[in-house]
């Protein structure tokens, strides 16, 4: 998994995501895979909060050593997530209504194909 462990990550990292956000999505305003990451919480019904990259400095996401692409998710517990098909199936994890026809296998592997084509 593309998760780093919230052990590694500094304290003051887990204090990003606001209360009432389950996540906050580091990305590019104009980034289509940053859409699609969008999209599904907003489907899901996952509260997030959004931060705008800027593409030349990064400054934003200078916290992540490992990943230095947008997408990136923050969780609540401080683990960092990249690369959008995995934010996908974090956000379908824990999604308030994931039932199986919502965020079973089939979805989730479609999902994945339409990030890798779309």
């Amino acid at each position: 998994m593309a998760a780093i462990a919230a052990s590694a990550i500094p304290k003051e990292m887990a204090s990003r995501v606001p209360a009432g956000a389950a996540l906050r999505l580091f990305g590019y305003k104009i980034c289509p895979f940053c859409h699609t990451v969008k999209s599904v919480a907003r489907a899901a019904g996952v509260p997030y909060a959004w931060t705008e990259v800027n593409p030349l400095s990064k400054a934003e996401i200078a916290f992540s050593k490992e990943h230095r692409k947008v997408p990136i998710a923050l969780s609540r517990d401080g683990s960092i997530v990249g690369e959008s098909s995995v934010i996908v199936d974090e956000i379908l994890r824990i999604a308030p209504h994931a039932d199986a026809a919502f965020a079973g296998d089939e979805v989730r592997r479609s999902a994945r194909y339409h990030i890798v084509f779309a």
